[in-house]
């Protein structure tokens, strides 16, 4: 495979800095196809939701039925054969929400040991398809580019830290991100 300077620039941000953002790949009908369905995921949950809501435990993490989103997982396919990038299996699919008032999310990784800047590519990724427009306002993904220590998973730490930096989003969106970044996110105002 040929690659071009920008498919160089995305693996080499995703192997350096532990994400990658990118703007507008996906297709319109494929986006509005994954939110509908994610809509019907909530609503399937919505009993279990409010027994977990006014237990103070609700989730932020919600399954999402595989078999219905294989266009996505296609897409996600191409979108890392794009930038060059090994090929990878699919381990699971979530659905990540931020409830109006929530807090900041604490500080974690998804996956240790914690990541260092490589010239290889990371074991593992997540592929973040952004479905609603993100900014520092609503709950922002927060990331520490290139982060080699922080806190630990079970300190659940919501302390803004120096080198953080928010990635506000647009529908389409897409962030790929090595799970061993350090990782949080903005309170939803």
């Amino acid at each position: 495979m040929t690659e071009t300077s920008t498919e160089v620039s995305a693996r080499e941000s995703l192997r350096l800095n532990g994400f990658v953002v990118l703007k507008s790949a996906v297709d319109p009908a494929i986006l509005a196809a994954t939110e509908v369905k994610a809509w019907g995921v909530l609503d399937s949950f919505d009993e279990k939701m409010k027994e977990l809501a006014a237990a103070g435990e609700l989730p932020y993490c919600l399954p999402m039925p595989v078999k219905d989103h294989t266009v996505l997982l296609d897409h996600a396919e191409e979108l890392l054969k794009s930038i060059g990038a090994q090929p990878y299996w699919l381990l699971n699919l979530m659905l990540i929400s931020k409830l109006p008032h929530e807090g900041r999310r604490f500080w974690h990784t998804d996956a240790p040991p914690l990541f260092a800047p490589s010239a290889e590519d990371a074991p593992e990724l997540l592929v973040l398809y952004f479905l609603q427009r993100t900014t520092a306002e609503n709950g922002a993904l927060l990331v520490v580019p290139g982060y080699a220590e922080g806190p630990q998973h079970s300190e659940r730490v919501t302390t803004p830290m120096k080198e953080e930096r928010a990635i506000e989003t647009e529908p389409g969106d897409v962030v790929l991100m090595d799970p061993r970044l350090l990782h949080g996110s903005l309170a939803n105002t």
